[in-house]
């Protein structure tokens, strides 16, 4: 396969609405979480920071992204949608994957994703998380919808509540102070090590 032959098989797996109607739509983590398992759990790997919110959330993460690692991380960038080619949407320290991973982490994996009907998100999310443990980076930022991982400090923990859902069977942190305020960045950097 040639990297365009793997885009437009990838982009195949694209669910579109507009064509299946509501069985597009997948209400929870089974995939991603089964495609985790399957690819040894890569996510456990390497710190993750899920950046979430209705606007700003790749301008955030890409902004986050590039203050670690000019202080000297190796850090990881998952978003999307891309503007002009695939590679854009996985990166370290700003240089895109290239295209012989695509290629191969496709073909390596391509009967379990049709075996297990994964669509182009939850594979591009295991693409990246693959990636990104198999070049020991230290953090990762992600905007993706289908993933929501963080990490806080025990000394912050009174600032924080949790929520457990049962879908994603993980706390999901939340900085209350957060809310309608920006971004939080007090002690952060030394947090990550």
């Amino acid at each position: 396969m040639t990297y365009q032959d793997t885009l437009n098989w990838m982009f195949s797996q694209l669910p579109m609405y507009q064509r299946q109607g509501k069985t597009a739509f997948k209400k929870d983590l089974s995939n991603t979480l089964k495609l985790a398992e399957h690819l040894n759990n890569p996510e456990n790997k390497f710190k993750s920071v899920h950046v979430a919110g209705t606007n700003g959330k790749g301008s955030t993460s890409h902004i986050l992204a590039s203050v670690l690692q000019e202080a000297g991380y190796k850090v990881g960038l998952y978003t999307s949608p891309h503007l002009k080619d695939f590679r854009e949407r996985i990166k370290i320290n700003g240089q895109e994957v290239s295209k012989h991973f695509v290629i191969g982490f496709i073909k390596r994996n391509k009967d379990f994703f049709e075996a297990n009907k994964l669509s182009f998100f939850e594979m591009t999310v295991g693409m990246a998380f693959d990636y990104f443990a198999k070049q020991n980076i230290d953090i990762a930022f992600s905007n993706s919808e289908k993933i929501i991982i963080a990490f806080y400090n025990i000394e912050y923990s009174k600032i924080f509540f949790r929520y457990k859902d049962s879908d994603y069977q993980k706390n999901i942190i939340i900085d209350r102070r957060l809310k309608n305020k920006g971004v939080y960045f007090n002690n952060f950097i030394s947090n990550i090590s």
